[in-house]
């Protein structure tokens, strides 16, 4: 069995503040990852296996949902699917 642990890493709450704090998404994700993972350090939590990013599957997530639109299973709304 392989724990993996997604990190979402961008959404529109992240890049408003990437936006007002003027700093890049990889400065501010990384942040709040350090404190995610120093947290669960002091918790004794067992780490997963892996951490993948959303920033890293772009085009996997793009091909799903154009697959779910295409099939009816989703819709776009104000310009959000």
């Amino acid at each position: 069995v392989q724990h993996v642990m997604n990190l979402t890493d961008v959404d529109d709450k992240i890049i408003r503040r990437v936006r007002e704090e003027d700093t890049t998404l990889e400065e501010l994700t990384q942040f709040y990852e350090d404190g995610f993972r120093a947290d669960s350090m002091a918790l004794n939590i067992i780490p997963p296996d892996a951490y993948p990013r959303a920033t890293a599957h772009i085009e996997d997530i793009e091909e799903l949902v154009n697959t779910l639109k295409a099939r009816g299973h989703a819709y776009e709304k104000d310009g959000s699917t």
